[in-house]
């Protein structure tokens, strides 16, 4: 799926009838007999402005160095004192308020190599510039503890890097 399509899709549908019904969706499929949640990873491929997506509402710098494309206090969705949504990730609220969304903000690696594509491998592959896996962090860990048939699924037309394990 396009990124812009999904940004669209999400944006237009409410909070409730998207997200959840998706999960419940595979209700049954996963068993949780020890308590375990599932996790939904949303990797969104190409030119996304991170900090016009999650914006640092409280932060000088950030409107200081962007004059002209800084996202106005006012056209945000707040989250807390510090952050914000943008405006088109509205329907996303409810699911950050009720605890089933959570924002992993200000990520990075130690020695950034500059390079899109080598990035993209490394967080992919969880490993450093230097020696760059040929498996997938999450990969791996399926490879490991995961159980058939349904390990992982993933809405896209190509084997994301992530995913990729010793077994697949």
């Amino acid at each position: 799926m396009k990124r812009r399509k999904f940004i669209k899709n999400s944006a237009l549908a409410t909070t409730m009838a998207f997200v959840p019904s998706f999960l419940k969706a595979f209700e049954g499929a996963f068993p949780n007999k020890f308590g375990h949640k599932n996790l939904v990873i949303i990797h969104l491929m190409g030119g996304n402005d991170g900090l016009n997506t999650i914006v640092p509402i409280n932060n000088d710098i950030y409107y200081n160095a962007r004059p002209k494309i800084a996202i106005k206090k006012s056209d945000t969705i707040k989250l807390n004192y510090e952050i914000g949504f943008h405006k088109s990730l509205a329907p996303l609220k409810r699911l950050y308020d009720d605890g089933y969304l959570s924002i992993i903000n200000n990520v990075g690696y130690p020695n950034p190599s500059r390079s899109h594509f080598t990035s993209t491998d490394i967080w992919h592959t969880a490993s450093d510039h230097e020696n760059i896996l040929e498996t997938g962090w999450i990969g791996r860990y399926l490879d490991n503890y995961g159980r058939k048939p349904h390990n992982a699924i993933q809405i896209d037309d190509n084997l994301a890097l992530a995913l990729r394990g010793e077994r697949l």
